[in-house]
């Protein structure tokens, strides 16, 4: 399929628009455009080369009929009510933008693959962020839940764990919680359900999942 020079060969065909000249280039790639996707039809259809030039340029042979066209389809005419002149610039905005990304497929293509990694991206931090965050503990009066941790006044060091010792010690006097549990976790050996294995296990008090 023979590249063209769709918008010169429009302009031939067409001469001078009886549109504000601000537009008159925007109005020229509008047309072009259809007569692209026209041509590209014919070719697809098996229609010979010079043909389809011809069939796609021949709806621009009646002037007035383009201008009528251009008027309507590509931009909004003048004196439409604001809100009307937007909607018909966003169609025409979304067409063009249509037109350039089937005219450039590996642009699009690689367009798309990086909107999609970074859609895929910000879904995965949020998720992460919700998990962690945002979304409530799985326990009745999360919001009131508290960790303990022992801060070494020698050093000034916080460590993320009480001694047992210092814990029953807590435990005993304390009087700002309802209640008071601990736990920690370390490898052991399970026995008597088959071979021996060593598995990751969770050391708590009494109560600490009520």
């Amino acid at each position: 399929m023979t590249a063209h020079d769709w918008n010169a060969l429009v302009r031939e065909r067409i001469g001078s628009l009886v549109v504000d000249p601000a537009r008159q280039l925007d109005v020229v790639d509008e047309l072009a455009g259809h007569v692209a996707e026209q041509y590209a039809e014919l070719v697809a259809a098996g229609v010979d080369e010079a043909r389809a030039v011809a069939e796609a340029l021949a709806p621009l042979d009646e002037r007035a009929r383009a201008a009528t066209t251009a008027a309507r389809r590509a931009l909004p005419l003048e004196g439409e009510s604001p809100r009307r002149e937007r909607f018909a610039m966003l169609g025409y905005h979304v067409r063009h933008a249509g037109r350039m990304l089937l005219r450039e497929r590996g642009f699009a293509a690689a367009a798309v693959l990086t909107l999609a990694l970074g859609v895929g991206a910000n879904v995965a931090v949020f998720a992460i962020v919700d998990a962690v965050l945002l979304r409530p503990l799985p326990y009745s009066n999360a919001d009131a839940l508290v960790v303990l941790k022992h801060r070494d006044q020698r050093t000034g060091i916080t460590k993320e764990f009480i001694a047992i010792g210092d814990y029953v010690d807590v435990a005993a006097r304390q009087q700002s919680f309802s209640a008071l549990g601990a736990y920690g976790t370390q490898r052991a050996t399970v026995f008597d359900v088959g071979e021996p294995f060593e598995a990751s296990v969770l050391l708590a008090t009494s109560g600490i999942f009520d």
